[in-house]
């Protein structure tokens, strides 16, 4: 728990969630695609990941391109570190 009562868990989990929202907004404004639309393509970013993590291929090269592909950029990469280490 922090002094204000808010645990270190609820803050990590508001920080990804609006992360996501920042993302999927960013993708919403890149392609022009609705929220649902931006989740799948958000989604499938996250799943190639993880399976280049299972197959111990995943480089820095990919993260980038994670990052750079449905619109958001370079600062967003916390948010994909974070949920490939479960986060």
């Amino acid at each position: 728990m922090t002094g204000n009562g808010k645990s270190i868990t609820n803050i990590t989990l508001t920080t990804k969630n609006n992360m996501q929202k920042d993302i999927i907004s960013l993708i919403c404004n890149s392609c022009g695609c609705n929220g649902t639309e931006a989740q799948e393509h958000l989604d499938s970013e996250l799943r190639h990941l993880r399976e280049l993590q299972e197959l111990d291929d995943l480089r820095e090269d990919d993260m980038e391109a994670a990052c750079l592909n449905p619109g958001p950029d370079l600062d967003r990469q916390e948010y994909f570190i974070n949920r490939l280490a479960g986060a």
